[in-house]
């Protein structure tokens, strides 16, 4: 980007700010998808300690429930969770 004949990453260079910018810069970039891993990785441990559950109850949950409450989920959204059913033997 050139304003004035100058480059922008030549005026911070000047003013002592470039490397501030810069981490400032990959962190914004950062903080989204790093939030994003965080609710996706909330999300699989639940799963994991409501199969356990399943396995032990005998009760589980309708799969097209399952999929819509984890996608909202995993997209930071409120969601209700999907109501339990009795597994057929």
């Amino acid at each position: 980007m050139n304003r004035g004949g100058r480059r922008l990453d030549d005026f911070l260079n000047e003013e002592g700010i470039c490397a501030a910018v810069q981490a400032r810069t990959l962190k914004r970039a950062l903080a989204e998808p790093v939030a994003g891993n965080k609710r996706y990785r909330s999300v699989l441990d639940e799963a994991a300690r409501a199969d356990v559950a399943m396995q032990e109850s005998g009760v589980g949950y309708a799969m097209p429930e399952v999929h819509k409450y984890v996608a909202a989920k995993v997209r930071g959204e409120r969601a209700k969770r999907p109501r339990p059913v009795k597994l057929r033997k």
